[in-house]
């Protein structure tokens, strides 16, 4: 299939033409029977073609990520805090700036159909990056207790106990072995003062 073939048939949905738009929404304001008529295919594809070719294995990416930074203890907030600060470093030094630029690449290329592709590859990756740092800036506000008038107020609002009478615990208990790694860390968990 040529490169013309394929853009034929990608640029529809990609940059539909008004005509289509109106169409579609005219379906989506519609009854339900005429919204599933548009919903029912998109599901189709969505969760077949694109599942398979995109969100699977993403999905599975991260998972093993996850494990890993589980199983070294960083998940759990076992590591030392400058890698902490060196991952929120990282997201904001590199994820954020490589995230704006794919927007600012995508703009300049008038979001043709490299932009799926391609321009897609920015966000994609920088927002692994985000995600680390974002995990980070957490983990080092439970580690510093920071903000526990905000944890206050919150726990107040969704009727958990007064989370000042909690502590984050960190470090290694002798007491305790972690089953699943053998190394003898505890897993981060809330403990009671009381």
């Amino acid at each position: 299939m040529s490169d013309e073939a394929i853009a034929e048939q990608i640029m529809p949905q990609w940059r539909p033409a008004a005509e289509q738009m109106t169409a579609e929404l005219a379906a989506y304001r519609g009854s339900w029977a005429s919204q599933m008529a548009v919903r029912i295919p998109m599901t189709q594809e969505m969760q077949g073609l694109a599942l398979v070719a995109w969100g699977f294995w993403r999905a599975s990416g991260m998972m093993l990520l996850g494990m890993a930074l589980y199983k070294t203890g960083v998940i759990t907030g076992q590591a030392d805090s400058r890698l902490y600060r060196r991952l929120l470093g990282l997201a904001l030094l590199v994820g954020v700036p490589v995230v704006i630029y794919g927007i600012y690449w995508n703009t300049d290329n008038e979001w043709e159909l490299t932009s799926m592709f391609l321009g897609s590859q920015f966000n994609y990756w920088g927002s692994v990056l985000i995600s680390l740092g974002w995990m980070s800036a957490l983990l080092l506000i439970l580690k510093y207790n920071i903000l526990t008038g905000l944890t206050n107020r919150l726990a107040t609002t969704t009727h958990a106990p007064n989370l000042s009478r909690f502590s984050v615990i960190t470090e290694s208990d002798s007491s305790a072995q972690d089953h699943h790694s053998g190394t003898g860390r505890i897993p981060l968990r809330i403990r009671s003062d009381q």
